[in-house]
């Protein structure tokens, strides 16, 4: 699911519950029928057609009965490590080395998958896949096939058949919470409707607006303040830490501009003057290279653009 099946609709009307539609007051969440919008589903769908292709041409090296390390290789290209295991057998001196280095490189991969998530590195699982089939193909340069009983025959068995369950298992678990997504969906809608039974012409009750600010709001905006009008290339009070992830200040920029902008909307609708210089002050740190040239290395190995 991406981020535009969570949007709620800002269209005027749109959506319905059970055929019904929503008042015209209701911003609804957009009706939905299947678990993706098309541009998701368009890249799982590219996504399995690469995978099955990897596999045939995987299950092809495997079945061929060339060697160990070709078959070690079609078995690396099914699991991250696996090849390994195909110099397991009982023969082998070098098991325990190979067991481990199947234990290493799926250990690694991981790490890699968690650096992809936290950076946008896509290449690196990809990089660490191919090194530890490639590697595991290499053992027959070592002489670990030379002696009986060094490879283990289940291997090209056994780990395919795992991976292809495992996967299985984690599409079904992704249908059923995208299948309750969808009925949660349709509750909140239901949820909307009737919350929504106010005549279009009904007058905003006081609220908000008419409340003084808090000694605490005052303090935290006196900090916003702090920050939002010093000089624009200056950065006292925010911290540098990862740019790539939550802590970026980027996003210490936005959320500082979205707090003075609602305290600006409900509590000061008529101040100008300092407040009008923090929201732009914030919004032009936002050009500042250092605040933004995280994309550069994000785009090259996340998208392949320079």
């Amino acid at each position: 699911m991406t981020v535009s099946d969570l949007r709620p609709d800002t269209r005027s009307v749109g959506a319905s519950v059970d055929g019904k539609p929503l008042p015209s007051a209701v911003r609804g969440f957009p009706a939905r029928t299947r678990l993706c919008g098309p541009v998701t589903r368009a890249r799982q769908v590219r996504s399995l057609g690469l995978s099955v292709g990897i596999a045939v041409l995987a299950a092809g090296m495997i079945a061929a009965g060339t060697g160990p390390a070709l078959e070690a290789l079609g078995v690396g290209l099914v699991l991250p490590g696996g090849g390994f295991l195909v110099w397991a057998g009982p023969g082998n001196p070098m098991k325990i080395l190979a067991i481990g280095l199947f234990a290493a490189s799926l250990l690694v991969f991981l790490v890699s998958v968690a650096v992809w998530f936290a950076t946008g590195n896509i290449v690196l699982p990809v990089a660490v896949w191919l090194a530890a089939a490639l590697g595991a193909a290499g053992g027959g340069v070592f002489g670990w096939g030379e002696t009986p009983g060094s490879t283990w025959p289940l291997a090209g068995q056994i780990v395919p058949v795992s991976a292809v369950s495992a996967l299985l298992l984690v599409c079904a678990a992704a249908s059923f919470h995208g299948r309750r997504g969808l009925r949660r969906r349709a509750a909140l809608n239901g949820h909307l409707r009737s919350m929504a039974m106010v005549d279009a012409g009904a007058k905003t009750p006081s609220g908000a607006a008419d409340e003084a600010l808090s000694l605490e709001d005052l303090w935290l905006m006196r900090l916003l303040l702090d920050r939002a009008l010093q000089p624009i290339e200056t950065f006292d009070g925010f911290h540098w830490i990862d740019q790539f992830q939550t802590a970026a200040v980027r996003y210490q920029l936005n959320f500082s501009a979205y707090a003075l902008s609602i305290v600006r909307a409900v509590h000061l609708p008529a101040c100008h003057g300092y407040l009008d210089t923090a929201q732009e002050n914030l919004i032009a740190k936002q050009q500042d290279q250092r605040v933004w040239r995280y994309w550069r290395n994000e785009n090259l190995w996340g998208n392949l653009r320079l």
